[in-house]
């Protein structure tokens, strides 16, 4: 084996310190390289949002685009245009099993039943407290029976008794 000379000492000491010395500075530029391609990306998604916002505005501008609109959201239509309505497939009934029994889960009571009673779950209350639907009478075609009435008020409606 070699003898270790001081020239051989002194240049391990210079090597070792010029690796320390750059050992800081190469790391925060690696941290800052992974920083800048974050930022990059979090830019571009920016950028596309930024995209499609001026994207909206032009159409929102663009009387064409409103009338597309009107038509496909609000269904509006022109006088004389004919309209086809189909009606929407029938709801399959969700079911859950309980035991051995599948049991269904569709509310199947009317839509003012259901309307009344999330008013109540609500906490909602009318004129006298809280109002409880009245089910439909046999023989009356399911339609909804007559609202509250406040007494004295009847006279006042148009049409009234007076």
């Amino acid at each position: 084996m070699v003898p270790l000379t001081g020239r051989a000492a002194i240049l391990g000491l210079v090597v070792c310190a010029l690796a320390l010395t750059f050992a800081y500075p190469l790391r925060s530029n690696l941290a800052q390289r992974g920083e800048i391609a974050t930022l990059r990306t979090a830019l571009g998604t920016q950028q596309d949002r930024m995209d499609g916002l001026q994207r909206t505005i032009r159409n929102n501008a663009d009387p064409a685009y409103i009338e597309s609109e009107a038509r496909r959201r609000l269904q509006y239509q022109y006088p004389g245009d004919v309209v086809y309505r189909f009606p929407a497939p029938p709801e399959q009934p969700a079911q859950r099993r309980e035991g051995r029994a599948l049991v269904s889960t569709v509310d199947n009571s009317s839509w003012y039943v259901r309307f009344w009673d999330s008013n109540i779950r609500a906490g909602h209350k009318g004129a006298g407290g809280v109002l409880q639907p009245q089910p439909p009478q046999p023989g009356t075609g399911g339609t909804a029976p007559d609202g509250p009435t406040q007494p004295g008020r009847d006279s006042e409606l148009p049409g009234g008794t007076g």
